[in-house]
């Protein structure tokens, strides 16, 4: 705990010694003035010689060249600006249509890929009808297969009837001229 006080104690005396030099440095500079000098244009050195009249005009008249120069280099250069800036606008209509045609085919395969999934679901929903349709024609041609039989068991079996019905009435006719003859 020593060892902590004592850094605590040092490292708040470098803050108060910090703040204290921060002041004093602010109090000095607050003191100081700018030099001035009022006379500085007198200590320039030698004074300046006007113009006559002819250097006058010959130095307006290479400027008014100069200026006619520069305002033709910057129509030249504003020409080649505008063609830039026609190149630009040709190069960014042209990706436009790029990318329009390119979002174009995208939707047209979308289009195209959703069209074969459907006739794909289509033929799918047409294989399992197809194939109801399979079976339910073959349980009825079983049906009729069973209906048949069954005719041709009932007609067996009508014909067994009256086979059964015909001998019943040739033993009762026997019988009969049996107890006939036994009268």
């Amino acid at each position: 705990m020593d060892i902590v006080e004592r850094e605590h104690k040092d490292l708040s005396k470098f803050a108060a010694q910090v703040l204290e030099n921060q002041s004093a440095d602010r109090d000095v500079k607050e003191k100081k003035k700018p030099y001035v000098n009022p006379e500085r244009v007198k200590t320039s050195g030698a004074q300046r010689e006007k113009l006559s009249e002819e250097a006058l005009a010959e130095r307006m008249q290479r400027t008014k060249e100069q200026n006619e120069k520069i305002k033709q280099r910057r129509i030249i250069s504003g020409m080649h600006i505008h063609n830039d800036i026609q190149a630009d606008e040709d190069a960014f209509k042209k990706t436009q249509e790029a990318d329009c045609e390119q979002n174009e085919k995208i939707k047209q395969r979308r289009i195209d890929v959703q069209a074969d999934e459907d006739a794909f679901k289509k033929t799918q929903e047409a294989d399992r009808v197809r194939q109801a349709l399979a079976e339910r024609i073959q349980r009825i041609k079983e049906q009729n297969e069973k209906i048949k039989q069954h005719r041709i068991d009932v007609q067996a079996d009508e014909d067994t009837f009256k086979k059964t019905q015909e001998i019943d009435r040739v033993r009762q006719a026997h019988q009969r001229k049996v107890q006939a003859g036994r009268r």
